[in-house]
């Protein structure tokens, strides 16, 4: 299951468009239906969407693959992808994070919409597995390891320090939930496909000196799951299940035991990957079509369903006649939402029916057996609007949803917006790298200034007459509003929502928290809508005006007055711990062994590769490689 376009604010300083905290989260703070699109794009054949981490903040840099195309997420965590049509995997990485696969298929004619969540990997926890050694990670997470377990990517026993990654996602917080690889699709040892219920997920990840390690053949690692917080019984033995990443599909391959005094399932691993503890659950199938107002149907809506009731969600997008079928467990009530790939929606709660189906094929398509699924009919969607499950017939635009601010202290928040009132296209330009213009057709224009170093800013908000709407300051933990009449609303991230307080009488506001999906819904949109001009992007300092230098940022690159320090630990690591310096610059608190496997390279000159192979270089990282293989 994707995740779908969230509470979103800037983390990282955007250099290339406008702070997310401005393009994207007041849109869906705010549901506004300028944030969308009018519809008038021409069609293009492939993928969009956006790409958050487990706080909802936008992913920059993240690589998006499907087939042979490729495509990279702006500072706004949005990609575009064009790509033939076809049924296949799609594919988001980023370093130091837990690669996700999807399965999607591209309709000839349209973008489906395919949102993900990538989440952070782990701090490494060194173990010199020479005599063997134990990993202990977080909420009980743990891996013991015995010499000789381990193998290098060329089958070559490994020995001395080894770093070991041990990232558990529990399905009872939905941010992990959805940062799970794959849809719940599974196959059995029998060869069946099945769905599955999750009691929780958890990616084993070993290397040495930037490689990534496996088990031994014949071997296996003792692990420990943590099972998910809020179940308090959850069952004896599991199943365990490993990630085909090739496929994006889920692999029985034996069972786990549920250890109540660690609150942990216990299984033995005989590879590294994410691994699953899940039971196949029965379900049944839920069909419909997607259509806009006019009944025309709408290719590539993303369609999916939740439960509260067990931990297990189903996604799929809409095909060349808007139709859409998809799985949910039977018997159970869930909350279906189809999303226009440009933004926009509706949100409806379905009641599942109890026929259990059997006939899911691999690629999980409708089954023959159709006449048994549950038919919500046409569900209707339109660009800049959105429908709420109370009155699924009664579309509104997405400016306004269920105003969350209307009768409490943070009222005046709504008319900044109504007077900024951006329709059209827009376009986007950047100045020295710090300041953003967006400009609509209607004369809306939004002006963003923000500091690198303090990842810090101002934008204000001017009206299609030119009248200034209001002003933003924004901060790193999230942004405030400031009216024209110098009334201030802070927002502030905190989980998957926002915390509104209207600083003159210090009360809060969970403002979002009932109207999430349906927010969800209005957001998305096509990241080609705003042409962007770049006039701070440089090579060297003669690219540059005068007195501003040409500052690097792992790839992008900004004309800055001054270059802000890169990230360093000082003096500030704990004991047990070095500061090491490690490629580009950065250095991070380490312990010392973790910092000579982190800065010992592989190979060098003097220190060559067994037999024919070569010493290859790639992200600052060294290795051995047969001839051939090293990238470029």
């Amino acid at each position: 299951m994707t995740h779908d376009n969230a509470l979103v604010i800037e983390e990282e300083a955007p250099l290339r468009t406008p702070p997310a905290c401005v393009r994207l989260a007041v849109c869906a703070l705010l549901a506004l239906a300028a944030c969308g699109d009018d519809g008038s794009t021409s069609p293009r054949t492939g993928l969009t969407g956006t790409v958050v981490d487990t706080t909802g903040a936008p992913l920059a840099g993240v690589a998006v693959a499907f087939g042979d195309v490729t495509a990279t997420t702006g500072a706004d965590g949005t990609f575009t992808l064009d790509a033939p049509a076809a049924s296949g995997v799609a594919s988001f990485t980023l370093a130091d994070h837990v690669a996700v696969q999807r399965p999607v298929t591209v309709h000839d004619g349209a973008r489906s919409r395919l949102d993900a969540t990538l989440a952070a990997e782990a701090q490494p926890v060194a173990v010199d597995i020479s005599s063997g050694g134990v990993a202990a990670g977080a909420r009980n997470a743990r891996v013991e390891i015995e010499a000789g377990d381990l193998v290098s990517p060329r089958g070559t026993f490994v020995t001395g320090a080894v770093q070991v990654y041990l990232t558990p996602l529990d399905p009872s917080v939905p941010a992990e939930l959805d940062a799970y690889p794959g849809d719940f699709s599974a196959e059995t040892m029998a060869g069946a496909s099945v769905m599955l219920e999750t009691f929780g997920v958890m990616d084993v990840t070993i290397r040495q000196n930037g490689e990534k390690l496996d088990v031994a053949p014949g071997e296996t690692l003792t692990v420990r799951f943590p099972a998910p917080a809020g179940n308090t019984a959850p069952p004896a033995v599991a199943g365990l299940w490993s990630f085909d990443e090739a496929r994006a599909r889920w692999v029985e391959e034996g069972s786990a035991s549920y250890d109540a005094e660690t609150h942990t399932f216990v299984a033995e691993l005989p590879h590294l990957s994410p691994w699953n503890i899940d039971n196949p659950t029965e379900v049944t199938c839920v069909v419909g079509k997607v259509a806009d107002a006019t009944g025309a149907p709408v290719v590539g809506a993303r369609v999916d369903a939740r439960s509260d009731a067990i931990a297990g969600q189903s996604f799929t997008v809409s095909g060349g006649d808007g139709a859409f079928c998809l799985f949910s467990p039977v018997g159970i009530d869930a909350r279906l939402t189809a999303s226009h790939p440009l933004g926009g929606g509706a949100v409806q709660h379905i009641t599942v029916g109890t026929t259990a189906v059997a006939d899911i094929t691999s690629s999980f398509t409708c089954p023959a057996t159709s006449g048994a699924c549950t038919d919500v009919g046409t569900v209707t969607v339109t660009v800049g609007q959105v429908t709420g499950p109370d009155d699924p017939t009664n579309g509104v635009a997405c400016g306004d949803v269920a105003d969350p601010f209307a009768g409490t202290c943070a009222a005046p928040v709504r008319d900044v917006f109504a007077c900024f009132a951006p329709e059209g296209e827009c376009a986007i330009t950047t100045s020295e790298g710090t300041v953003t213009t967006t400009e609509w057709d209607n004369g809306a224009k939004s002006v963003v200034t923000y500091d690198v170093a303090t990842r810090t800013g101002a934008g204000t908000f001017y009206g299609p007459t030119g009248a200034v709407c209001g002003t933003t300051e924004l901060a790193e933990s999230g942004f405030t509003i400031v009216t024209p009449s110098a009334q201030r609303f802070r927002f502030d991230k905190s989980g998957g929502t926002f915390i509104v307080t209207c600083e003159a009488t210090g009360e809060q506001l969970d403002s979002l928290s009932d109207d999430l999906d349906a927010l969800r819904a209005c957001t998305g949109g096509d990241a080609d809508l705003c042409e962007t001009t770049t006039t701070g992007q440089c090579e060297t300092a003669a690219d540059c005006g005068s007195g501003l230098s040409c500052c690097d940022f792992g790839g992008t690159t900004a004309c800055l007055a001054e270059c802000p320090a890169l990230p360093s630990c000082g003096d500030t690591c704990a004991s047990g711990t070095v500061c090491c310096a490690l490629p580009g610059g950065v250095s991070q608190c380490l312990t010392q062994a973790q910092c000579d496997a982190a800065t010992t390279p592989a190979c060098s000159e003097s220190n060559p590769c067994p037999g024919d192979q070569e010493c290859c270089t790639a992200s600052g990282v060294t290795f051995c490689a047969p001839p051939g293989v090293c990238p470029g």
